[in-house]
């Protein structure tokens, strides 16, 4: 070492070996004069300092075949040889350290045709498999999904779903944005609260369930589910659906979808057309719908097992027209809603919509059973519930007010009854229609309204055309444009008692049907009534 010269105390040369500095004392600069036993006591062995400093280094690891070794993103982990000691890395995340992507992986020194997926499957550039440790809950930030707002993310949430079986958003990231994604049965799309997603702006939907596999597989559990995802349409056009049922491709069975917010979309939930193929087996709950762009659920053909729980449609957000439509549930057979509320908007000026109805069940041959608990339907800019073809309708807890069109009708439906319903009409609201009824009944058997109260329509409180053996039991039709109750066309053997029909401008009662019957009622005149069988106008 002769002719070295020592010029720094952090200074470390390396003799036979070993790694020397120099002592505290020694006056620098010093040159080595090339006597060993001379120059060591003026020196200390610091090898084990440096070894430790470059244990503690990025490929530390790898130098003892123990631990992990740590590198900074997805990229850098592809570098990395299979070769190395070492079998573990640590990646600190996707595209940088810190992004949420990332995680422990292992190198699996048997697998040489897995196919790298982006997330739990890493090919390296030599060949080597590094698989994710999947010890905890794996998040699509760790196949490259952004949560900045502005990346397009589609491919990277499908090969999540893809890999796993689901994808999982956590919802504290940031904004996702992604769209066009199928999700077939047992399939999965959730967050921890409740995960922002921007529909990108050329999306014709954000999610087309395709649990096509047969309808065992929904009974088995098997559903494809949406939870805690709010889908933000602002970008698209009014035709963009957020989650849609893929019945052109086959019937659909088996999904559940919960703690959903939807905004600025055309649609939120809907089916694509098909002249025979139907959805079936589908619950939604906890599920909100503001800044509307038009009616927010079209489901053409509902065939069984259609639950809506704690659902609402909320139009008092917007500030532009557009046609308020509220939910179409078509060709039904089996439908529940609970707690299931549409709100008509505040602005901008009132305008009638026919077309803008709140809630339309429509049935088809055979079509039964309909459930209604706490229907809220109030201030939209067309006709409130229409329910059409349909037998044993049950609803109880109904609540129409102030809807600019008819408030409730009734077509052709069945052996039904109705309990604790109340309208309210729109007599002097601006835009409301003329003679705009409350209840209208058309081809109607054997429907039964216990406790309904009626008042403030621009046209009559209760009507019944060709309507058979049906009862209004309680309640009263007041203080409307037309009559309080009136028979049309061939309507018999209909009944009303204990009922009140006051202060209607048109007059209380007309009664066409000889075997229908009023009994026990009050008119505008407000003198009590025993009875009053066939024909009769009051």
């Amino acid at each position: 070492a002769a002719g070295l010269v020592v010029d720094g105390y952090n200074k470390v040369f390396r003799k036979d070996g070993e790694f020397y500095r120099a002592k505290a004392e020694l006056t620098l600069p010093y040159p080595l004069n090339g006597d060993w036993a001379v120059d060591a006591p003026k020196f200390v062995s610091v090898g084990d300092a440096v070894l430790r400093q470059d244990l503690a280094g990025a490929g530390g690891a790898a130098m003892i075949g123990r631990g992990a070794q740590v590198v900074d993103s997805i990229a850098a982990l592809r570098t990395l040889s299979r070769l190395s000691a070492s079998k573990s890395a640590f990646v600190k995340g996707y595209y940088s350290p810190g992004d949420g992507g990332g995680g422990a992986y292992y190198l699996d020194a048997g697998d040489t045709s897995s196919t790298d997926n982006g997330g739990t499957v890493i090919v390296g550039a030599d060949g080597g498999r590094w698989k994710l440790s999947q010890a905890r809950l794996v998040s699509v930030l760790q196949f490259g999904a952004k949560a900045d707002g502005s990346t397009d993310s589609s491919a990277n949430v499908a090969a999540a779903i893809s890999a796993l079986g689901y994808a999982f958003l956590p919802a504290d990231a940031g904004a996702y944005v992604f769209g066009g994604l199928s999700l077939a049965a047992g399939k999965r799309i959730y967050s921890d609260g409740k995960a922002y997603v921007k529909l990108p702006a050329t999306a014709s939907y954000g999610v087309r369930v395709t649990a096509f596999a047969g309808g065992s597989v929904g009974l088995q559990g098997q559903y494809a589910s949406i939870e805690g995802i709010h889908f933000d349409g602002t970008a698209c056009p009014a035709s963009t659906t957020a989650i849609r049922f893929g019945t052109s491709s086959g019937n659909v069975f088996g999904f559940r979808g919960r703690n959903l917010m939807f905004s600025n979309l055309g649609e939120a939930i809907g089916d694509e057309d098909h002249a025979t193929n139907y959805v079936v087996d589908v619950f939604f709950e906890d599920c909100t719908c503001i800044l509307t762009r038009g009616r927010q659920v079209f489901n053409r053909r509902s065939r069984g097992f259609f639950t809506f729980r704690d659902f609402r449609i909320d139009h008092t957000y917007n500030s532009t027209q557009v046609t308020w439509g509220g939910a179409y549930f078509g060709d039904v057979i089996g439908l529940e809603l609970e707690k299931f509320d549409v709100v008509g908007p505040v602005t901008p000026a009132a305008v009638y919509q026919a077309e803008a109805v709140g809630v339309t069940i429509v049935g088809a041959a055979g079509s039964a059973s309909v459930w209604l608990r706490r229907l809220l339907i109030d201030n939209t800019r067309g006709p409130g519930l229409s329910i059409n073809n349909i037998t044993n309708v049950f609803g109880v807890d109904t609540v129409i007010f102030q809807n600019l069109g008819s408030a409730m009708e009734l077509v052709s439906v069945t052996k039904s009854e109705f309990v604790n319903t109340k309208i309210v009409g729109s007599k002097g609201l601006a835009g409301a229609p003329e003679s705009a009824n409350g209840l209208s009944m058309s081809s109607c058997t054997s429907v039964t309204f216990n406790g309904l109260e009626v008042e403030e329509c621009t046209g009559h409180g209760v009507v019944q055309v060709s309507c058979t053996d049906c009862s209004v039991i309680g309640g009263y039709s007041n203080s409307n444009t037309g009559w309080g109750f009136i028979e049309v066309t061939a309507a018999t053997r209909n009944l009303r008692s204990g009922v009140r029909a006051l202060s209607n401008a048109a007059g209380s009662l007309i009664q066409i049907g000889a075997q229908s019957a009023t009994t026990n009622w009050w008119p505008n005149s407000g003198s009590f009534i025993q009875q009053t069988f066939g024909a009769a106008t009051i």
